[in-house]
C-alpha cells in the first residue's frame, strides 16, 4: 500500500488497546489532557533517548502517549516496528504519521528534520495533508522542553550583558538561555512589554539593544540608540549560522577561484506576501542581500526586479514572489527567487559558481554544505564533493543555533568596544532598489537610492505588483442564469491512477481505505454538462471571461436543510490551466459559503480522477465519505466510486 498517498476513515483505536507503554515489564498507560502535557512530554523524550531499546528488532517496548494541546489533539507511539504518530480526533485521526524508530529517535533529538525526513523518504503520511509540519509541531515542543540543552547554557549572572529587545521579532530570540547575554527590557508595540516606550527601555540601564521591525521603526529605534550611545543591532541572525560562515571562508579563500554566478532560492507556504511598503516582510528581504553581500565580500551594485503575486488573494496588496538580478562589485551575478505561495515545505538554498569549483548550501541537509574545487591544495579531494563537519540543525532548530552566535557576537562586540556591523542598512538600499527597479522596469544602481526618495519609493510600491492583491489574468464575474442557463461544459482528463476501495472487518467495526494504484495504460476521460440544472434550484455560477469566451466557471448551491455549500460545477479549460484559475475559484467558493452562512463547503468527483482529488486535498478538503453504486451497480469494477469531499469554513 502506498501510504504516502492514501486517504483512510481509520476504525476506532481506544486507549486501552494501542495507547500504552511497557518500559521494563511495567505497563504505564498514558491518556494525558493539557494540564498533564509536561508528563507526557518527559515520556515522550525518555523513551525516544532509549535508542539501543528502540532500535533492538527483539524489544517488547512499547510506548504510547495521547496529548491535548489545545483543540488539537496528538498521539505519539512506539513499537518494535516502529514509530506513529497521529493529529485529529483520537479515535478517527485525520493524519498519520509513520516512520522507524530510528528515524523517530533523530526526529526527536533534533538530528534530522521532518521535513528532510518527510522528501527523503524517511516520515511517509496518511490523511490529506502531505507534508511533516504537524509533527514537526509536536517534535518542536518536545525539544524545547524536555531534551538537554546546549552545554554553555546556564543561570543568569551579573556578568551578563542586560539586553533590551524592540520588536516582537527581537522577543522571539529569547526561548533559550545564553551564558554572555540575559534579556533585561523588553518594548514591543502590540505584544507585552516591559517598557511602555522605546525611551524607558534605553533608560533602563541596558548595555545593547536589539532591533526588529519594519524600516521605518528600525530607522528611528537606531536613531535614539545612537543618541544615547546604546550599540545595537538589527534581530537578523541568518549571516551567524555556521555554514554560512563556512560559505564565506571558502569563497575568501579562493578555493572555487572567482565567483561568477550565484543562485539562491526561498520559498515558504502561502505567506500573505514577502513584502509591502514599510513591512517587517521589507526588512527580511534586507537580510537576504546582506547576507549575499556577507558570502560574497562585496558590494552590491546593480539590480533588476519583478514582483508578481501567483495566489489569488492579498490582505495587504504585496507580492507573493519575486525575482531579483543583482550585479555585484566583484564581478558576480546573481539570481535571487522568493516564493511565499508554494505547496511544498519551506526550502532554502544557495548555489555558488566559480571559476575554479562550486558550492552548494541546503538548510535540509544534515551536513549543508558541499563544495568541488580545481584548486591544486584539494590534493585527493581535487574536484570531488567535500562534505565538511559543519555545527548544523535542520529548520526550524537551525534558528536557535544561528540566534545563539548572534548574541555570542553581540557580547564581544560590547566587551571589546565595538561598534556591531550587522546592520540593515545597505540590504535595505538594495531592496529600495529592486522596488525602483520593479516601479520603472529597468535596471537601477543602488547608489541611486536616497533617503529622501525612498518614501516617495515606496508610495510607489503598489503599482510594482501587476495583480494589487488581485488574481493574475480574467476576474472572477458572475454568470446569470438569463444568460447561461444550459451553457454545455466539456470535461476532459487524462489520469494514470485510480484510488481502489478497500472495506475491511476489524475488532469493533469497519475500516475503510483507498490506495492509490496504476491502471495498465493512461485512461482519458470526456463528459458532458451544463450550467444552472434544474435539480439544483438556487444555484449561482460564477467564472473567468478572456476575449468574451468563457475559460473557467464554478456554480455553487446552498443546501437550505444542511447549510452546507456544494459546489456542482468547477471547470478550468485544459489550456488554461495550471495558472491559478483552479485556486482562485476555490477560494471564492470558500468565501461565497461563509457569505451565505454555510458551515462547510462540499463537492463530488470520481475515484479515478487522480489529479482533481491532488488538487482538492491542496485546497484544505478532506474526504467526507463515498458512494459505491453511485453511478453503476459496478462501480467499484469500473474504478470510477463517488468521492465526498469537503471542508468546514
Amino acid at each position: 500500500m502506498s501510504v504516502g498517498r492514501s486517504i483512510l476513515a481509520h476504525p476506532a483505536r481506544t486507549p486501552d488497546r494501542v495507547l500504552q507503554a511497557e518500559i521494563g515489564g511495567k505497563l504505564a498507560h498514558a491518556a494525558l489532557s493539557a494540564r498533564d502535557l509536561p508528563e507526557a512530554f518527559q515520556l515522550f523524550a525518555q523513551t525516544a533517548n532509549l535508542s539501543p531499546a528502540i532500535r533492538s528488532a527483539s524489544t517488547r517496548l512499547r510506548f504510547g502517549c495521547q496529548l491535548e494541546i489545545g483543540a488539537a489533539h496528538y498521539g505519539v507511539w512506539f513499537g518494535k516496528d516502529g514509530c506513529y504518530a497521529c493529529q485529529g480526533d483520537p479515535d478517527n485521526p485525520s493524519i498519520i504519521f509513520r516512520l522507524s524508530p530510528e528515524t523517530a529517535v533523530k526526529l526527536a533529538q533534533g538530528s534530522l528534520a521532518p521535513m528532510a525526513a518527510r522528501q527523503g523518504g524517511l516520515l511517509s503520511v496518511e490523511g490529506p495533508q502531505a507534508d511533516a509540519q504537524a509533527f514537526g509541531q509536536i517534535l518542536a515542543l518536545v525539544q524545547a522542553q524536555f531534551l538537554p540543552r546546549a552545554a554553555a547554557t546556564q543561570t543568569p549572572g551579573e556578568h551578563q550583558l542586560r539586553l533590551g529587545a524592540v520588536g516582537a521579532g527581537a522577543l522571539a530570540w529569547f526561548e533559550r538561555e545564553h551564558p554572555l547575554v540575559r534579556l533585561a527590557a523588553t518594548y514591543a508595540t502590540g505584544s507585552e512589554s516591559d517598557c511602555e516606550s522605546l525611551g524607558e527601555l534605553l533608560e533602563s540601564g541596558v548595555g545593547a539593544v536589539l532591533l526588529a521591525g519594519p524600516p521605518e521603526q528600525y530607522r528611528q529605534a537606531a536613531a535614539a540608540c545612537a543618541a544615547r550611545g546604546v550599540p545595537y543591532m538589527a534581530a537578523d541572525a541568518q549571516r551567524f549560522l555556521p555554514a554560512y560562515n563556512y560559505m564565506r571562508k571558502i569563497v575568501k579563500s579562493g578555493l572555487i577561484g572567482e565567483v561568477m554566478l550565484v543562485r539562491c532560492f526561498e520559498g515558504l507556504n502561502e505567506t500573505a506576501a514577502i513584502s509591502r511598503p514599510n513591512s517587517a516582510g521589507a526588512l527580511a528581504a534586507a537580510n537576504k542581500f546582506g547576507l549575499l553581500e556577507f558570502v560574497l565580500q562585496s558590494e552590491c551594485l546593480e539590480v533588476t526586479s519583478i514582483l508578481g503575486r501567483q495566489l489569488g488573494e492579498s490582505q495587504d496588496g504585496g507580492e507573493d514572489t519575486a525575482i531579483a538580478a543583482a550585479r555585484f562589485k566583484n564581478g558576480a551575478m546573481a539570481e535571487i527567487s522568493v516564493c511565499y505561495a508554494q505547496q511544498t515545505a519551506a526550502c532554502c538554498e544557495m548555489e555558488i559558481i566559480g571559476s575554479r569549483g562550486t558550492i552548494l548550501e541546503n538548510h535540509a541537509w544534515a551536513k549543508p554544505v558541499r563544495f568541488s574545487s580545481g584548486d591544486p591544495r584539494m590534493g585527493e579531494d581535487l574536484m570531488v564533493w567535500v562534505e565538511p563537519e559543519i555545527e548544523h540543525a535542520a529548520f526550524p532548530a537551525y534558528r536557535d543555533l544561528a540566534v545563539r552566535e548572534a548574541l555570542t557576537y553581540l557580547a564581544k562586540c560590547v566587551e571589546e568596544g565595538r561598534a556591531p556591523d550587522n546592520n540593515p542598512e545597505r540590504g535595505e538600499a538594495c531592496v529600495l532598489a529592486c522596488y525602483q527597479s520593479a516601479i520603472e522596469g529597468r535596471p537601477v544602481a543602488v547608489s541611486e537610492r536616497s533617503e529622501a526618495a525612498a518614501q516617495e519609493i515606496l508610495r510607489g510600491l503598489a503599482a510594482a505588483v501587476p495583480t494589487r492583491g488581485k488574481p493574475v489574468g480574467p476576474q472572477i464575474v458572475p454568470l446569470p442564469r438569463e444568460d447561461w442557463e444550459g451553457y454545455e461544459l466539456k470535461f476532459s482528463y487524462t489520469t494514470e491512477h485510480y484510488y481502489d476501495l478497500e472495506i475491511m472487518e476489524c475488532d469493533g467495526g469497519l475500516g475503510v481505505a483507498f490506495t492509490v494504484r496504476a491502471f495498465g495504460e493512461p485512461l482519458e476521460k470526456r463528459s458532458t454538462d451544463t450550467l444552472y440544472q434544474s435539480y439544483w434550484e438556487g444555484a449561482e455560477a460564477f467564472g473567468l471571461l478572456e476575449d468574451g469566451e468563457l475559460i473557467a466557471c464554478i456554480e455553487l448551491w446552498r443546501e437550505d436543510w444542511s447549510k452546507r455549500c456544494r459546489v456542482t460545477q468547477l471547470l478550468v479549460l485544459e489550456e488554461h490551466r495550471r495558472k491559478g484559475y483552479g485556486r482562485a475559484l476555490m477560494a471564492f467558493a470558500e468565501a461565497w459559503a461563509k457569505e451565505h452562512g454555510c458551515r462547510a463547503l462540499m463537492l463530488e468527483t470520481q475515484s479515478c480522477n487522480e489529479k482533481a482529488i491532488a488538487f482538492y486535498l491542496s485546497q484544505g478538503l478532506q474526504l467526507y465519505g463515498f458512494d459505491r453504486s453511485c453511478y453503476s451497480n459496478e462501480d467499484i469494477e469500473k474504478r470510477e466510486i463517488r468521492m465526498e469531499l469537503g471542508k468546514t469554513v
